[in-house]
């Protein structure tokens, strides 16, 4: 079961601090490690990404326009 399922789920508020990092900060880090974790996600596991979302993504709406 370990080889199937992912340890590491992408989520929208990691996206949404990646970005922000990223346009405001020029800081590339994030969105790197979170493509690092998408290309592997039945690999080890950063402990940050696997703790519970901030308050403030709770409320967090994305839609698709699809």
């Amino acid at each position: 079961m370990s080889k199937v399922n992912p340890k590491f789920v992408l989520r929208n508020y990691l996206l949404e601090e990646a970005i922000r990092d990223a346009e405001d900060k020029e800081d590339y880090s994030r969105v790197e490690a979170l493509l690092a974790l998408a290309k592997d996600p039945c690999g080890l596991v950063p402990e940050e990404a696997s703790k519970p979302p901030p308050k403030w993504a709770y409320n967090y709406c994305v839609s698709c326009s699809s």
